[in-house]
């Protein structure tokens, strides 16, 4: 099972998007909605590609050894104040009085509660980090965000700035553009649009490999055509151009990359992209000059994805927002993305309406 967010305008263009991506049996667990965006919060039974497990090395490890032995050391130093304070405060009491013994043993119990909690419990981080954590934040930047407290608009200024923001015109390589991605990942559309973005000052064109998926030649083509632009199939021609490495996966991109060498290398990732997969695509050791986020929605910024982006100085080149070809490449507004960050953030950070017990 695994929680998922959606978000819409209104509470039924939530509902139905969380039935047409999860189907009729997700249970909604909560609904909260900030100015005119409604979150959906939905429980559904969904396989997820498990993130790549990093190696503990010796110092991680003797680190959180450290760490451990000294939380242990901190409630250890708790528990003993408490003891000493009970002790002192049963002798006061009279042992044949065992209704006051009893409420002192629990005011006491109480108290080493509240006090282990805040002993134990990193300050201003517990309220938010759950949050963000579901988000497919990071812990370690999950915790960077929260040093702003409840701030959002200074969590999102700090998220933006971390994001280098780069146009497209600055990764064209020597021969143009090579567009790569996981599978329907809109890699077509956005070949489509980056060429129409290039034409506008020089000539280009679009090719793409052989893709033996039922359909990918016709439908190429019949994109070319509505992008009006001059169009090749099945190799790497030479000269300026964008190119469509359709469904080749890593290993097979990394035995043409000497054929791709001339061109930058622009690495198209979903917005509902999982953390996991992800982060297989931007560790994989291709040359890759920069990212664009593609299936775009102003009222769903991916947190998980963004700040991805930041921790691993991938540069962020256009948001894909649409699937018209004929639409130009949505350049990034530094303003309007922190915006639409701060009103995410709130609607994930806020306590969450329950729908029923």
């Amino acid at each position: 099972m695994r929680i998922e967010r959606v978000v819409a305008g209104t509470f039924s263009e939530a509902s139905e998007r969380a039935r047409q991506r999860f189907g009729r049996d997700a249970l909604v667990l909560s609904t909260s909605k900030v100015g005119n965006v409604t979150e959906l919060l939905v429980c559904v039974d969904l396989e997820e590609e498990p993130a790549p497990v990093a190696a503990v090395t010796p110092t991680a490890a003797a680190g959180f050894r450290a760490a451990l032995e000294d939380e242990l050391q901190t409630a250890h130093t708790v528990v003993e104040s408490t003891s000493e304070r009970l002790a002192e405060r049963a002798s006061r009491i009279d042992p044949e009085d065992g209704s006051k013994l009893v409420a002192a043993i629990r005011a006491e119990l109480h108290a080493l509660e509240k006090r282990l909690a805040v002993a134990t419990t990193p300050a201003g981080l517990s309220d938010g980090m759950l949050a963000l954590l579901e988000q497919g934040v990071s812990a370690a930047f999950a915790r960077q965000l929260l040093t702003h407290a409840r701030d959002f608009r200074a969590m999102a200024e700090s998220l933006v700035a971390e994001l280098e923001l780069v146009t497209l015109d600055s990764v064209l390589g020597r021969d143009g553009l090579a567009v790569m991605g996981p599978a329907g990942a809109g890699k077509t559309t956005v070949v489509m649009q980056a060429g129409r973005a290039i034409r506008d000052h020089k000539e280009c064109g679009v090719s793409a490999l052989r893709d033996t998926r039922p359909g990918a030649r016709e439908r190429f083509f019949a994109l070319a055509d509505r992008a009006e632009l001059e169009a090749s199939w099945g190799g790497v021609p030479e000269g300026l151009s964008v190119f469509d490495t359709g469904a080749m996966d890593i290993e097979e991109l990394h035995r043409a990359a000497p054929a791709l060498a001339a061109r930058g290398l622009i690495l198209c990732l979903p917005a509902h992209m999982q953390r996991g997969a992800a982060l297989r695509w931007l560790k994989s050791g291709l040359p890759i000059a920069a990212v664009v986020i593609t299936h775009w929605n102003a009222c769903e910024q991916p947190l998980g994805l963004l700040s991805l982006l930041a921790e691993h100085d991938a540069p962020l080149c256009g948001l894909a927002a649409t699937a018209d070809v004929t639409q130009a490449l949505g350049a990034i507004d530094r303003a309007a993305l922190t915006t639409d960050l701060e009103r995410i953030l709130q609607l994930s950070l806020s306590e969450p309406e329950r729908t029923g017990d």
